[in-house]
Formats: structure tokens, C-alpha cells, sequence
């Protein structure tokens, strides 16, 4: 392609020259010899990829220009970077939005799932023929009762503070009847509420509390790394899970007029974050360097710098490209 001077208002030291430009996989080669550059510069040269040239709304900057050649791979790796870590955002977005349809069992099934897959139970359901996993099928189960035996299926086999006493509750309420008083049914949801979340935060600060001891010897450093790698696997393992258990077990609680308001103004801006990320990844999604013929050349308006000797920077070309 070919890069000609364009008119622009800040004066470039090099108005009327012109210069070719080609591309070779992720470099772009500026032939400097067409340009007879006057006096000495301190390389490198720095070039301006036009402006419309964009990376999470922000822009590019400069790319060094080292013997004529600027190396764009860094710049399409951090657009293929932002674009994935969008796409993950919108993911994370999603999935704390209800997915209401209506239909409260089918609403507390699609929940359900969500904690079934967080906890990677599917095989291990599957695997053990028990009566929790086939209660964990009926969707024509009472939820409360759905959920005690979702809470039982997660704690049986776990080792987290607060595990047993989960279980003890998540089996009292897999057996309440229909017909028992709704006040007691709250009160049990409400305390697997409560022990949920507490079981959430005991999971930091038991890896903290072990993170800032002193051991003393040699022994008490291999023992507090042993426990610090315990602590990170079970934060890791039962964190997710109980994150989403907690959700599940909420959903079904009372909600009063003020716990409305809030969940839905949560939900709303949520909503707004979702809206606000999807524009942007269709931003990224549709950045002209993805969209590059395998040689060719960004088009668009450039522009040039050099150091002088004397440490200034001078504005050589503005550079209008073209295929």
C-alpha cells in the first residue's frame, strides 16, 4: 500500500513527502529510505497507529519503529486478551441473573443445576444410586425440601468448617413435611442462610490466620505449608459451590419490601453492567487489526515522531494509508 502526506493542523516538520508501507505477518515496514530524513534523531522512531484504533476504549499509543519496522503482535495479543476477558465478564454477569420463566419449580431447577455444576456433583449423583440423588430429580419435590437434600449431597462428603452443622440442617429440612408450620420453615432456610455464609467466610480466614503465624522451626514451616495448601484447595473446591448455594437457599426466604427494592435495584444495575459490557465487547470484537488481510496494512491516518539529538520530538509526517 501506499502512505501519502495529509493536511492536518499539527504541522508536520515533513509536509511533502511520501512513503510506501508494507506488512509482513504482525510488521508493519515503513520504508525510511523514500523519506531522506534531515539531520540526526535518536532512534527509535516512534509511530501512531490511527486514532480509531482502539483497545477497551482506550488508545493504542505509540508503537516503537526500530529500522522501519513496527511490530504490531503485542497489540493484536492485547485485543485478543480484552476480548476474552469481556467474553468472561459477560459470563460471570449471566449467571447471577435470575432466569426467571414463571414457573417457580422450573425457576429453582435452573438454580439448582447451576449449584449441582458448581459442586461437580452430576457423576458423583450419578455414581452413588442413593435416594439424594434420585430426590434431586423430582422436580415435583417440595423445594424447601429439594434444597435440604442439595445441601445434604454437598456437605455428606466435604471438610469445611461448618460442614456438619450445614448437614444437621440440609437433613431437617429434606424431611419436613408440607404441612409443617411455614415459621419453622423459615427459620431452618434462614439458618442454612446464615451457615452458609458463615462457612464462606471461615474459608478466608482460616487460610489467612495460617498465612500470617510465625512458625518457629523447621518442622512448624513444613506444617504450616502443608495446612496453606489444604486451605487453598478447600477455598478453592467448596467456595464456588457455597457462593451458589447460598443464592439457591435465598431464593427461597420471604423477601420483604425492602429486600425487594434492593434485589431489585442490584438486578437493574447488573443489568446495565451486562448491557454496558456486551457494547463493548462488540467494540473490540470489531477492531479493524482483526479484521487484516494476512499482508495487509492498517488503514487510517498515522503519524511519525522522532527525538532530536537535543531531546525534543518533532511531528516528521502525518501519513495518510491506503490499500
Amino acid at each position: 500500500m501506499e502512505i501519502w502526506v495529509a493536511a492536518g493542523p499539527d504541522k508536520p516538520f515533513l509536509p511533502d513527502r511520501k512513503v510506501s508501507v508494507t506488512r509482513t505477518a504482525n510488521v508493519l515496514n515503513i520504508h525510511l529510505d523514500d523519506l531522506s530524513l534531515p539531520g540526526a534523531f535518536t532512534p527509535p522512531l516512534r509511530l501512531r497507529l490511527p486514532d480509531e484504533y482502539i483497545v477497551s476504549g482506550k488508545s493504542n499509543g505509540f508503537l516503537p519503529l526500530v529500522d522501519g519496522k513496527a511490530d504490531i503482535s503485542a497489540l493484536l495479543k492485547e485485543i485478543a486478551e480484552a476480548r476474552e476477558t469481556k467474553e468472561r465478564e459477560i459470563e460471570s454477569l449471566k449467571s447471577f441473573l435470575p432466569r426467571a420463566t414463571g414457573n417457580p419449580i422450573a425457576d429453582f431447577a435452573n438454580r439448582k443445576y447451576l449449584v449441582i455444576q458448581a459442586a461437580k456433583l452430576d457423576h458423583e449423583l450419578h455414581r452413588r444410586r442413593s435416594r439424594v440423588s434420585e430426590d434431586l430429580g423430582k422436580d415435583s419435590a417440595p423445594l424447601f425440601q429439594q434444597c435440604g437434600n442439595l445441601i445434604v449431597a454437598i456437605t455428606r462428603p466435604a471438610h469445611f468448617s461448618g460442614a456438619d452443622k450445614l448437614f444437621d440442617i440440609g437433613m431437617q429440612l429434606s424431611k419436613l413435611s408440607q404441612d409443617k408450620d411455614e415459621s419453622f420453615r423459615s427459620q431452618l432456610l434462614s439458618a442454612a442462610s446464615t451457615n452458609t455464609a458463615l462457612a464462606i467466610t471461615t474459608l478466608s480466614e482460616d487460610l489467612q490466620k495460617v498465612r500470617t503465624s510465625q512458625p518457629r522451626s523447621q518442622e512448624e514451616i513444613r506444617l504450616q505449608d502443608q495446612e496453606l495448601e489444604r486451605l487453598k484447595q478447600s477455598k478453592e473446591i467448596y467456595e464456588p459451590t457455597l457462593l451458589k448455594l447460598k443464592e439457591l437457599i435465598d431464593s427461597l426466604l420471604p423477601e420483604n419490601p425492602r429486600a425487594k427494592a434492593a434485589r431489585e435495584m442490584a438486578e437493574a444495575q447488573l443489568r446495565e453492567k451486562l448491557k454496558a459490557a456486551r457494547k463493548e465487547l462488540e467494540q473490540i470484537s470489531s477492531h479493524p487489526l482483526l479484521s487484516l488481510a494476512p499482508n495487509g496494512a492498517p488503514v487510517g491516518t498515522y503519524r511519525l515522531l522522532a527525538r532530536t539529538a537535543q531531546g525534543g520530538e518533532v511531528l516528521l509526517l502525518k501519513l495518510e494509508g491506503a490499500p
